[in-house]
């Protein structure tokens, strides 16, 4: 890969990447179909198709962008923690957590499969076993420098714990949570997004 080819896929990976913080998902989409044309073997191409078609709720483009990512690199987590998020908002629990715990097996350290699992386990009304998850995905958050990244996990963990309080019937702890997620809308906008999709669905407020 000459310098000016790899200059042109870091720029389709960065408009990408800006447009799927901004909530641009068609942008998104773009950006990185554009990059996976240029390199078929950018890993992280894929990854942006697999998470931005999650978030569109695009099942069977996202399984795919997330089978691709595998062939290309089935030791690294990434594309099994997208897969498990996606599996997770389409109800497929067992799925769901069968590719969160192929995620962690790849990278333990890595929060975002312990917050998968901590909703699953919301979902089976397993609260307990829902907060000791959730802890190990703070636990690791914890180690992320600061910046945008641990701005966002951070967001998305207080998003996992309104969601649980809401599962377990305690609306006033989960007004509590729900307001941290409004305060780091700027970092998360898909977090904040997520909490009003739920308490439109709930009729929280």
């Amino acid at each position: 890969m000459d310098i000016a080819h790899q200059e042109a896929l870091a720029r389709l990976l960065s408009e990408g990447d800006r447009a799927y913080h901004n909530l641009d998902l068609d942008a998104a989409v773009d950006s990185y179909q554009h990059a996976a044309d240029l390199e078929p073997a950018s890993y992280e191409a894929q990854l942006g198709l697999a998470r931005t078609y999650g978030r569109m709720r695009a099942r069977p483009q996202a399984l795919a962008a997330c089978e691709q990512c595998i062939a290309l690199n089935p030791d690294r987590y990434e594309a099994y923690a997208a897969k498990a998020t996606l599996l997770f908002l389409s109800d497929d629990l067992d799925e769901a957590e069968a590719s969160a715990r192929a995620a962690l097996e790849r990278a333990d350290q890595e929060p975002e499969p312990w917050l998968t699992l901590a909703q699953i386990a919301g979902d089976r009304a397993h609260f307990e076993e829902a907060d000791h998850y959730l802890a190990e995905a703070r636990e690791r958050i914890a180690s992320v420098p600061p910046g945008q990244e641990r701005d966002e996990l951070t967001a998305m963990a207080w998003h996992a714990e309104t969601y649980l309080r809401l599962m377990a019937n305690d609306p006033s702890a989960a007004r509590e949570t729900a307001q941290k997620v409004i305060e780091m809308e700027e970092a998360s906008p898909y977090a904040a997004a997520l909490l009003r999709h739920l308490s439109a669905s709930t009729g929280s407020e």
